[in-house]
C-alpha cells in the first residue's frame, strides 16, 4: 500500500480521536511499566528522570505482549480485552502517581504532546495510515483478536505467518483499529514522539558518553521515518534495540553500587530478550545477556534474585516465541529453516527458504520496486 494525502475532512476527526487515544495509551503503559519495576524490585537510581519514562512505557509494552502472547495460545483476545486491559493500566498510573509525579517532567510531558501533534498533522497529511508492507502486519494483528494462535498460518502465505510478538501486543496497545475499523496505528507514533520528547528535554545534558549516545539515537530514528505509522516490528526492535545500548553505555562508563548493577543488567537483559521475539535479526543483541552470565560464572559470584527472576522471565519470553512459531510454522524461528518438525501443517522447505531470502534481500533492493 502506498503513502496517499488524507482528505482534510474526512482526516481530522480520526486525527483527533487518535490523539487522544495516544495520550491515553501512553500513560497507561507507563502505569504498567512502573508496576513492573515495582514487582522486580529495579533501582531506577542511575536513570535520568525523562528517560525513566521511556523505559516504563518500553516496560509496559512488553508487559502486556508476555501476557496477552500466552493468553492467546488458549483464547483469542477481543477488543474488549484490550480496552479492559489499558483501563487498568490507566488506573495503576493514577493510583501511582504521587510516586510517578517525582520523576515526571513537566518539560517532557510538553514536548510529547507537541511532537504528538506534528507527528498526527504529518498522519493527516501525508497519509501515514495508508502505509503498511503489503497490509499483512494489520492481518498478523487481526488474527489475535479473532483466534488463538493457529496451527501452519503461515501455509496460506509466508508473510501472514510472521511470528513476531510484538503482534499480540498490538492487539491490545492499537484498540483504535477494532472500535474504528479503520487502520489508525497509534502505538508506534506514541513510542517515536516519546523516544523524540526524551531526545529534546535531554538535549542539553551532555556530560557522559551515554547521554551524546542517546542525542544521536535521533539519526536512527529519522531514518525509519517512512513507516512511523505502520505496524512494522522494524519500529518497535529499533526503539528496543536503541534503549538496550543505551542502558549498556550507562552500565559501563562509570562504577555502580552492586544493586545499581544488578537493576541495569536486569533491564537490559529484559529489553534485549524481548528484542529477539520482536525481529530475528536482533539476535546479536542476545550476546549481552550471555557475556552477563559468562561474567557470573567467571567471577564466581552470587546470582541476585532481581537478575535471576528477570532471566526466568526472559527465558519464559523466548519460550513462547518458539512456540508460537513452530505453531504457526513448523519451525522454532521461522522462516529460518533449521530445526523444521515434520508435521501435516508443516510449511515446505523450500517456501521457508524462499521466504528467508526475500526478507535477506528486501533491504538490498529499491524498496519501491517491492511496493509495487
Amino acid at each position: 500500500m502506498h503513502n496517499k494525502p488524507v482528505n482534510f475532512k474526512e482526516g481530522f476527526m480520526e486525527v483527533i480521536i487518535s490523539f487522544f487515544a495516544q495520550v491515553i495509551l501512553v500513560l497507561s503503559l507507563i502505569g504498567f511499566g512502573f508496576q513492573f519495576t515495582q514487582i522486580l524490585k529495579i533501582d531506577k537510581s542511575e536513570i535520568a528522570g525523562e528517560k525513566q519514562v521511556l523505559i516504563w512505557a518500553l516496560l509496559g509494552f512488553l508487559y502486556i505482549t508476555f501476557f496477552v502472547t500466552a493468553l492467546n495460545f488458549f483464547l483469542p483476545v477481543p477488543p474488549i480485552f484490550s480496552v479492559t486491559v489499558l483501563t487498568i493500566g490507566l488506573i495503576l498510573f493514577f493510583v501511582k502517581f504521587k510516586e510517578l509525579k517525582k520523576h515526571l517532567n513537566i518539560k517532557l510531558f510538553k514536548a510529547f504532546l507537541l511532537i504528538l501533534v506534528l507527528m498526527n498533522i504529518l498522519y493527516l497529511s501525508y497519509g501515514f495510515k495508508a502505509f503498511d508492507t503489503g497490509a499483512y502486519h494489520i492481518q498478523s494483528v487481526k488474527w489475535v483478536s479473532e483466534s488463538i494462535t493457529p496451527l501452519g498460518l503461515a501455509n496460506l502465505m509466508g508473510n501472514l505467518g510472521y511470528t513476531s510478538l510484538s503482534f499480540s501486543g498490538l492487539a491490545v496497545t492499537d484498540f483504535i483499529l477494532f472500535i474504528t475499523d479503520k487502520p489508525l496505528f497509534i502505538l508506534y507514533p506514541a513510542l517515536f514522539s516519546l523516544f523524540f520528547a526524551c531526545i529534546y528535554v535531554s538535549r542539553k545534558r551532555l556530560a557522559a558518553k551515554s547521554d551524546i549516545f542517546f542525542i544521536l539515537s535521533v539519526l536512527p530514528l529519522f531514518m525509519q521515518s517512512r513507516s512511523f505509522g505502520s505496524f512494522a516490528p522494524d519500529n518497535s526492535v529499533l526503539i528496543y534495540t536503541l534503549v538496550t545500548i543505551y542502558l549498556c553505555i550507562v552500565l559501563y562508563e562509570k562504577e555502580h553500587s552492586q544493586a545499581s548493577e544488578v537493576s541495569l543488567k536486569s533491564l537490559i537483559t529484559l529489553l534485549a530478550s524481548f528484542s529477539f521475539t520482536i525481529k530475528l535479526s536482533s539476535a546479536p543483541i542476545c550476546l549481552i545477556p550471555i557475556y552477563f552470565l559468562g561474567e557470573i560464572f567467571i567471577k564466581r559470584a552470587k546470582l541476585r534474585k532481581a537478575f535471576l527472576i528477570t532471566g526466568c522471565l526472559c527465558i519464559l519470553l523466548v519460550i513462547m516465541f518458539f512456540i508460537k512459531s513452530y505453531m504457526l510454522s513448523g519451525y522454532p524461528a521461522y522462516p529460518h529453516p533449521a530445526f523444521a518438525i515434520d508435521k501435516d501443517w508443516t510449511v515446505p522447505r523450500a517456501q521457508a527458504v524462499s521466504e528467508k531470502t526475500y526478507i535477506s534481500n528486501y533491504p538490498k533492493h529499491d524498496i519501491r520496486a517491492f511496493d509495487e
